[in-house]
């Protein structure tokens, strides 16, 4: 079982952020952005669907402030397979996701949950963003 959690540079532990996470939850910080007057940050993750199977199994996407606090499932939703070892990359201002899902790419919006494909060619991954 593998649990995610923030450490300063030091290494002393400082929070727990999710427990029973799993191997390839691969966390991601957002960019620094301003809301309400104050630089804020996130984290998107995977969370293992069944936690004693991480290597091998799927993964619903996750994302909470830095501190641990606000986290809520973004993908998959309905009836969709969850992610193999998530690929993820936010975009610049912080507000979208890409994700490789399947063998293609789709641009998620983190405040709605909208998801848009990108690609269509079953052989894409490892999402990164331009400026």
């Amino acid at each position: 079982i593998f649990d995610l959690w923030v450490l300063s540079t030091g290494g002393q532990v400082k929070v727990k952020l999710a427990g029973k996470a799993g191997m390839w939850a691969a966390p991601h910080w957002s960019p620094l952005r301003q809301a309400s007057g104050r630089q804020e940050s996130s984290i998107a993750y995977g969370r293992a669907q069944e936690p004693y199977n991480s290597q091998l199994g799927l993964y619903d996407l996750y994302v909470m402030d830095r501190d641990g606090s606000n986290e809520r499932k973004l993908f998959p939703s309905g009836d969709e397979l969850g992610l193999e070892a998530p690929q993820m990359a936010w975009s610049p201002n912080g507000d979208q996701l890409v994700i490789a899902h399947r063998g293609n790419l789709y641009r998620l919006d983190v405040a709605s949950g909208q998801l848009r494909q990108l690609t269509a060619d079953g052989e894409s991954g490892h999402p990164r963003w331009s400026r």
